[in-house]
């Protein structure tokens, strides 16, 4: 039996995997920029990865969509927990956080409507 795959995105679905692309392109372009940064860099790709898993509708990965979302949730709050022990306060920084921070709430949002 094929796995079913997700159709259409919500449009909260939508809000989530824009604001996954926003913070992962500026942990990447952190890592890139001033030379490489390994940390910024595994941490723009989890961020790319995780959501292309939990959103993207690719079939081999159908059933691991609630687990990717929850993978997805617990990465985020582990990246605000550590930029808050020893992140950098600055402006990309802050703005970064803002966006986990209502990645995280519009993820606990969607987790919960299943």
């Amino acid at each position: 039996m094929t796995p079913v795959t997700q159709s259409r995105l919500s449009g909260m679905q939508y809000i989530i995997l824009l604001l996954v692309l926003a913070t992962g392109l500026i942990h990447l372009w952190k890592g890139i920029s001033g030379g490489p940064d390994f940390m910024f860099l595994a941490n723009g790709v989890g961020y790319l990865v995780l959501g292309a898993a939990a959103y993207l509708p690719i079939a081999a990965l159908a059933n691991l969509r609630t687990l990717a979302k929850w993978a997805l949730l617990a990465f985020t709050l582990i990246t605000i927990i550590g930029w808050v022990l020893i992140g950098e306060r600055s402006l990309i920084g802050y703005i970064a956080k803002a966006i986990e921070v209502v990645l995280v709430i519009l993820l606990i949002g969607d987790l919960r409507r299943k």
